[in-house]
């Protein structure tokens, strides 16, 4: 038997995980080119070798990861995705949501790891209204602090001004809805763990729920291939590098140590995991999949 059918494009990306009482899941909303210029500490052409060595693609791709955290009922929304204003391949949260069984209105809480643009820009739609409408944001008050009461615009060199603008503006329909923390998120089963640097506040969250967890780092990883391999590496996006890397490291060891089930906003889909270490090198290793996992 023959078809002349040929698929345009892929299945939802979407994958449920249980967690004790607690449902993750996770959502993609596309990717984007890495440029290997933002591994300033090491030459394009070993960046490239790493790359080749490990079967990946020249130039990089960078995914884009969102999770719902469904907590008897009350959903969370940890980060929101690249939104509609960073090029074709992303933008897919809203679609890849409802493929989830979620409508928008149904999130009830917005939890942000930081508010880099690649992690806030699906806040709104491309009109600037608020794509969740019933939801409060969540972030760290130090983060909040530096991107929208004037330290990003003195700090941050002339060619962040754009991003500025863009987290400033993503944050703007919310800006009365808006909860800052120091120490606790306030939502059962989500611990809020501290892993500053890569901006002022990013935060990483820890679920629980009956002796299981999760980590979800957040951005302490962009390329798993290079920065695993190299984990001492510098990254343009880090706003203190100094900081980022003891943050970095600091993660990563605890996965080692604690075996503990990992993911993050730019492993590839569908991203859950474990890290282990062997010698300087740290090796993500995908969890087998199951298909009873909910």
């Amino acid at each position: 038997m023959s078809t002349t059918y040929k698929p345009e494009v892929q299945v939802p990306s979407v994958f449920h995980k249980k967690i004790g009482d607690i449902i993750v899941t996770v959502i993609s909303d596309g990717n984007a080119e890495l440029g290997l210029e933002v591994f300033y500490e090491l030459e394009k052409d070993e960046a490239v070798k790493i790359l080749r060595e490990h079967l990946q693609t020249v130039p990089a791709h960078m995914n884009t990861n969102a999770f719902i955290v469904n907590n008897n009922g009350h959903i969370t929304l940890i980060d929101t995705g690249l939104g509609q204003k960073m090029g074709p391949t992303g933008g897919r949260l809203l679609d890849n949501l409802s493929a989830a069984g979620y409508s928008a209105s149904d999130v009830d809480t917005v939890l942000l790891t930081h508010m880099h643009p690649d992690h806030i820009n699906g806040l709104i739609l491309e009109d600037g209204t608020k794509a969740f409408p019933n939801a409060e944001v969540i972030v760290h008050e130090k983060e909040y602090e530096f991107w929208m009461n004037g330290s990003a615009e003195e700090q941050l060199p002339d060619e962040w001004k754009m991003i500025v603008t863009m987290v400033q503006s993503a944050m703007e329909p919310y800006k009365d809805k808006v909860v800052r923390f120091t120490d606790s998120v306030g939502l059962p089963g989500i611990t809020a763990i501290e892993a500053h640097g890569h901006t002022p506040g990013h935060t990483a969250y820890l679920i629980e729920s009956e002796g299981d967890r999760l980590l979800i780092w957040g951005d302490i990883i962009q390329s798993p291939v290079i920065q695993l391999s190299r984990p001492e590496l510098k990254i343009a996006m880090d706003i203190d590098s100094e900081q980022a890397l003891i943050s970095r490291l600091k993660l990563l060891d605890f996965a080692v140590q604690e075996r503990i089930r990992v993911a993050g906003m730019h492993l590839d889909f569908p991203v859950f995991g474990y890290v282990k270490k062997e010698g300087n090198r740290y090796i993500y290793v995908q969890e087998q999949w199951r298909a009873n996992d909910i």
